[in-house]
């Protein structure tokens, strides 16, 4: 078995000329897009907040990183999610 793969994560700077450009609420310097450094991959916000709004309107109980339907980003996001709590990890969740 291969040990897992330590990724780290960034949010862009703003200002960024590349991707779509959101127009709600955003915090001072920051962009709009999720950076896995060691994959050079992007995530868009919008993308973040799907995810997000799918696992808070499960109340937490997420059965795994495809239940958030986000392809392409889910097995990324999933471990976040879980990391700030957003996820139940607790036995009890097994739905």
């Amino acid at each position: 078995m291969m040990p897992a793969q330590l990724l780290h994560y960034s949010v862009s700077e703003s200002g960024g000329a590349g991707g779509k450009h959101y127009t709600g609420e955003s915090i001072e310097s920051f962009g709009n897009e999720m950076w896995i450094e060691g994959k050079k991959k992007s995530i868009s916000r919008s993308t973040v907040e799907r995810a997000m709004k799918t696992a808070l309107e499960l109340g937490g109980m997420v059965k795994g990183p495809k239940a958030l339907d986000v392809p392409g980003a889910h097995s990324y996001l999933y471990p976040i999610l879980l990391r700030f709590g957003v996820i139940d990890s607790s036995p009890e969740n097994d739905c």
